[in-house]
């Protein structure tokens, strides 16, 4: 699995960047960004930023146990082709994974799938311990919204590794 992402390890630092930006201007708890492997659906973690979080608030990068494969989150992400926001992931038509909840901490997310050739290559995933979160109507500090940073993101991550794909527009958008 790891040696799938090998050959994206140069493009490793510039990664880092654009999660520890992204943290930095959602103020979230973690962020983490995905690669596909050649086992479909299977994303493992390539780059995480964790803010100041509670204690015992746990890496995905360490311990990676989330099978997305599994989850009701990535298939309509991949499914519907749509960013997710999870304000209330305790209150939601589509679940959380429950060990995202239990165990690492997160009461609200944002979703962003990117696509190569039509199949989920990547995905990034902003996630807050702290309390939920308006995902749309909270604005950066430079005006942006949310989900505008956000898909700049999946895009510069996309840039960054030298990958053509496409992010799902501020239209696609599904408040769960």
């Amino acid at each position: 699995m790891r040696s799938d992402l090998d050959k994206y390890a140069s493009a490793k630092p510039a990664c880092q960047k654009i999660a520890d930006t992204l943290l930095s201007i959602t103020g979230a708890s973690r962020i983490t960004y995905r690669i596909g492997t050649s086992t479909p659906g299977l994303l493992p973690v390539f780059v995480e930023s964790l803010a100041s979080t509670p204690a015992g608030f746990l890496s995905l990068l360490v311990q990676p146990d989330i099978d997305l494969r599994q989850a009701e989150t990535f298939a309509f992400v991949v499914g519907e082709k749509k960013i997710l926001l999870h304000n209330d992931c305790l209150d939601s038509r589509i679940a959380s994974p429950q060990v995202l909840v239990e165990k690492y901490g997160a009461k609200s997310q944002m979703l962003l799938p990117a696509f190569v050739d039509g199949e989920v290559f990547s995905m990034v995933s902003v996630h807050e311990a702290k309390g939920v979160r308006d995902w749309e109507k909270e604005k950066a500090e430079d005006g942006r919204s949310m989900v505008q940073v956000l898909i700049q993101a999946g895009k510069d991550f996309l840039e960054a590794l030298g990958v053509k794909g496409t992010v799902p527009s501020e239209t696609d958008i599904d408040v769960a």
